[in-house]
């Protein structure tokens, strides 16, 4: 799956193309509903006392007609895996909103950027944008726009072996729990400059993402990424993503994209990005992956290989 935009938070011209790129959607689709120019942005950027929201906390787009008494708001995301991730949901207003007393009711949208998922949400902006589309029609209309995508069933969970396996599960709570957060950065901190090492290569493998997301705000401490790593020698990028854990069973997602970030000054090449659900198992499989990308004698297609192979979960 072609990820797009996936790194908006830490590069500006990253996050500018997503916004213009979210935007024209929605103007072209008011536009093909003869809804040109009702649909405007609303929503504040700034507190009270003018500080501005931090970039993690914006929607990458919004709009609202006063023609229809609705309102809609984008959010993006950064990927954790390479299913379609989207999600989607109807607020209804009880109460007068200030400065929008006309305002009944805001469709949400949840979303990583990638062709599959941006054909969804358009689907979903043109059905909200028709007059005759009730709250209801628009739920039942979520309902099969994110079955259409394949929301994953228990036992089609990317990279999963079977149910009744035992998963040893390591800082589970490492997303509430900053002790616990901190050990799973070591974790992965450690097992990656160890596969460095092994290929004398320390020197060469350097964090590469900034510490600080584009408009100068922390980063968030979800986990994505928890460590990254990259080898100008090589051309070759390493992401490691942590996620809690939706099944019983090991979680571990891989895939291959190529990055170019020169007018950064973060350089290109190709990324691997391994994502997955922290246990003692996924530990095994990550270090055999991370290994073999750091291996200079490795090929990269070779690693695209074992990434799809059926025993990819075999350490």
């Amino acid at each position: 799956m072609g990820h797009m935009f996936r790194d908006f938070l830490f590069f500006e011209g990253e996050y500018r193309r997503a916004e213009t790129f979210w935007r024209e959607l929605v103007a072209r689709v008011a536009h093909e509903n003869g809804q040109a120019g009702d649909w405007s942005s609303w929503l504040t950027q700034v507190f009270g006392n003018g500080a501005r929201f931090p970039v993690s906390d914006l929607s990458i787009c919004d709009a609202r007609s006063q023609k229809l008494g609705r309102a809609l708001r984008i959010q993006a995301a950064p990927p954790l895996g390479e299913r379609v991730e989207i999600g989607a949901w109807v607020h209804e207003y009880d109460l007068p909103i200030e400065g929008a007393p006309w305002l009944s009711a805001e469709l949400h949208v949840h979303v990583v950027a990638s062709e599959e998922a941006v054909s969804v949400v358009r689907a979903l902006v043109d059905l909200w944008m028709r007059k005759s589309t009730t709250v209801s029609e628009m739920n039942e209309g979520i309902g099969l726009a994110l079955d259409g995508v394949g929301a994953p069933r228990d036992d089609e969970v990317s990279g999963e072996v079977g149910a009744s396996a035992h998963v040893s599960r390591l800082y589970e709570d490492f997303l509430v729990d900053e002790g616990q957060y901190r050990c799973s950065e070591d974790l992965w901190r450690e097992l990656v400059m160890e596969a460095a090492e092994l290929y004398g290569g320390r020197s060469d493998w350097k964090p590469w993402l900034p510490a600080e997301y584009w408009d100068g705000s922390p980063r968030v401490p979800e986990g994505n990424p928890m460590f990254d790593v990259r080898s100008e020698r090589l051309g070759r990028a390493l992401r490691i993503i942590q996620h809690a854990a939706m099944q019983p069973t090991v979680e571990v997602d891989a895939w291959i994209s190529p990055f170019d970030y020169s007018e950064y000054g973060a350089g290109r090449g190709e990324e691997l990005s391994v994502s997955c659900a922290l246990s003692e198992e996924a530990v095994k499989v990550v270090r055999r992956l991370v290994q073999q990308w750091m291996d200079p004698a490795t090929p990269i297609q070779a690693v695209r290989r074992a990434i799809t192979a059926e025993n990819f979960l075999s350490a």
